[in-house]
């Protein structure tokens, strides 16, 4: 009688920059740490695709490079297409699959360069539980829509599977969690759109990653809480139904708006306050590698975000060839 076809779960495109979680997590797991540098340079990929050889150069969305060392905490934030090529160049497109598949994507990706900036289709359920994982510590749960039924004498007839697995260690999802809110924290992180929203009185922080593909016609945001994951996605039916200028399109500007008014409504709702809340300041387990290493605005620009053509980067600043440590506020990111 109804359509039956759930676009959360069924529905699969191209998740753009989102799939950067996958990049990131692979270098964590292969020793990275979000203070580590990298320069946002041109880089090409050689590879065999079906026994022929090509070579594939990403860009960012200013069509230039800053050709400036920042950490890996600030290029995720910020959506460096350039620095997220070349960490997962090192450790192979092979790897980023991998942990992409551990942390729950199920659908095939494609093992081709490209598949780093997301160009592979993944579903958004799968693409909201993968980031569920990173912040559940790296234990892996299967969604889950109905957890328990019982009759009306409260016999329960059914109760879903509760068991989770530990798909990365828990320190390896510390520091990418870490990642995660660099998005509000870093000089120009995409996610500070989120402070156009009323969202910041009940104490509750705030993560997340926007994504958009290269013809904007999928826009994407995936936002974390300590306890809520929530993800949007926009688009058309049709791949050809996309907008015209990534300015329009970019998921800061229609995807985030979406999982903001959502969350708006969660969060004044005094019946759900356990999903209000701070992250931890201090890991339950020892961290080995540092994490705290916000970077210090140097310019004003306007961030955009893309598969093909990503967003403006601001250099970090150093001293001595490390990144200066500093707590910034959304008025001295925005001023």
């Amino acid at each position: 009688k109804f359509w039956q076809y759930d676009k959360v779960a069924q529905s699969k495109r191209q998740p753009g920059s989102t799939f950067k979680l996958f990049d990131y997590t692979a270098a964590i797991m292969n020793g990275k740490s979000p203070c580590d540098l990298m320069t946002d340079k041109p880089v090409t990929w050689n590879y065999i695709e079906k026994g022929l050889p090509k070579s594939w150069s990403p860009r960012n969305n200013t069509r230039t490079f800053l050709s400036d060392p920042m950490t890996l905490k600030y290029a995720f934030a910020c959506s460096i297409n350039s620095v997220a090529v070349q960490v997962a160049q090192e450790v192979g497109i092979d790897e980023v699959i991998k942990y992409a598949h551990l942390l729950g994507i199920k659908t095939p990706l494609e093992h081709i360069p490209s598949t780093s900036l997301g160009t592979s289709d993944v579903s958004l359920l799968e693409l909201v539980n993968a980031y569920g994982t990173v912040v559940n510590e790296g234990l892996y749960h299967d969604p889950i829509i109905v957890s328990k039924i019982e009759d009306k004498n409260g016999i329960v007839i059914y109760e879903a599977n509760t068991e989770q697995k530990q798909v990365i260690p828990f320190e390896a999802a510390w520091l990418m969690t870490e990642m995660l809110k660099g998005g509000m924290t870093e000089p120009g992180g995409i996610t500070q759109a989120l402070w156009e929203w009323d969202l910041f009185k009940y104490n509750t922080d705030f993560g997340g990653k926007t994504g958009t593909s290269s013809n904007h016609s999928d826009a994407w945001f995936v936002g974390v809480t300590k306890n809520l994951i929530g993800g949007a996605w926009v688009g058309g039916e049709q791949r050809s139904v996309h907008f015209r200028t990534n300015a329009y399109g970019e998921g800061s500007r229609t995807a985030l708006p979406i999982y903001a008014l959502f969350m708006e409504q969660v969060l004044k709702d005094k019946s759900l306050k356990q999903y209000r809340g701070k992250f931890p300041t201090k890991p339950k387990e020892k961290i080995s590698r540092p994490y705290s290493c916000h970077t210090i605005i140097r310019r004003d620009t306007t961030t955009r975000d893309s598969t093909a053509i990503d967003s403006l980067a601001i250099p970090a600043i150093l001293k001595d060839g490390q990144p200066i440590d500093s707590i910034l506020t959304p008025v001295e990111i925005f001023k």
